[in-house]
């Protein structure tokens, strides 16, 4: 069941690391046209075997293997121990209350544009 996000997670970093750097320098390129300044930085990811998106691929897989599940201990375990503890101590049942309604004259303004000047 864990590797499903973990999928998810990689194949959303790829799409957003080739739709925001390779594919714009790519495109502009096969166009002839000068590149920007955008399109001209690809994020300096250099090719293996004569690929950029194999090293992308690779770094991804590194950061989802190696790094992820160590971070998933503090950013993950600590929330779900609090939520637990606050289900233990307090019991699952909560107030809910709404926000106050305007029930007066309409507003016409917030405030916001009007001018502080005499």
């Amino acid at each position: 069941p864990v590797l499903i996000p973990y999928m998810l997670v990689a194949t959303a970093n790829y799409r957003f690391m080739a739709c925001s750097f390779l594919e714009p320098k790519a495109e502009q390129a096969k166009g002839g046209a000068p590149l920007s300044v955008w399109h001209a930085a690809d994020g300096d990811i250099e090719p293996t075997l004569g690929s950029k998106s194999l090293t992308l691929v690779g770094l991804i897989l590194f950061d989802a293997a190696v790094l992820m599940g160590p971070l998933m201990v503090p950013y993950g375990l600590f929330a779900e121990v609090c939520g637990c503890w606050n289900v233990l101590c307090k019991g699952n049942h909560f107030k809910y209350v709404t926000a106050a309604k305007l029930t007066g004259a309409p507003v016409t303004s917030y405030g916001t544009m009007k001018s502080d000047d005499p």
